[in-house]
């Protein structure tokens, strides 16, 4: 039984795509990830595992494989949990295949809940998957004040693995993203005072560009001007 969808590796602003293929054998049960996983890929195991238990679902005995393509790249971060989820879902019977007809990418980490937990972002991963052709996505709903409305693209937003599974099913629709409501629009200044204002003090708006790019609190003492 073999199934495959796809996702993408999140590395800082840029994404790489990535294929997870599902395999169920007979044999002594076990459950290996393959394809150059760090740590907290390989902790999927068990996040998947009590998901499915969660959800009410369980997987069948056997010598379970999931690969992650291209091998050579190195994996990292939760966001493979959905993907191996629905990949070994396909891939034992529980739903129909994913990409019969055209890819889809998915991605969001799973908690043991089976709750879809955000990531840190998705921008990348829907850029990466616009790039290469894909136009359907599965994203954490958390995650959708992140993107904004893109033409011929269809971005579905999930909350738990439940209504994922019931909308593969075709027993229920996921919300689709429409576009994100331009709330607070009339609380931003028409003017923002800009460092390149700021004459001289050179030292303190250098330090200040590093705490900014960093993301390092900084503490400024002293008369101003």
């Amino acid at each position: 039984m073999y199934n495959c969808v796809h996702t993408t590796n999140i590395n800082g602003i840029k994404a790489s795509l990535v294929k997870v293929e599902a395999d169920i054998l007979r044999g002594l049960p076990g459950f290996i990830i393959v394809g150059l996983p760090d740590t907290s890929v390989n902790e999927a195991k068990e996040r998947v595992k009590a998901a499915l238990l969660n959800a009410g679902l369980k997987l069948p005995p056997g010598k379970i494989t999931v690969n992650l393509s291209p091998a050579e790249l190195k994996k990292n971060g939760s966001c493979f949990d959905l993907p191996i989820a629905i990949s070994l879902l396909a891939a034992c019977g529980e739903i129909e295949p994913i990409e019969k007809e055209h890819k889809m990418i998915l991605t969001g980490e799973l908690g043991l809940d089976g709750k879809i937990n955000p990531l840190r972002s998705v921008l990348p991963v829907i850029l990466t998957g616009i790039n290469n052709g894909i136009r359907d996505f599965i994203i954490p709903y958390a995650n959708k004040y992140q993107i904004f409305d893109i033409k011929d693209t269809n971005i579905y937003l999930a909350k738990d693995l439940e209504e994922i599974i019931d909308f593969f099913k075709g027993n229920k629709d996921l919300e689709l993203f429409s576009g994100n409501k331009k709330e607070s629009d009339d609380h931003i200044n028409d003017y923002c005072p800009d460092l390149s204002e700021v004459s001289g003090q050179y030292a303190a708006k250098r330090a200040l560009e590093i705490a900014a790019a960093g993301g390092h609190n900084m503490l400024l003492l002293g008369s101003p001007g």
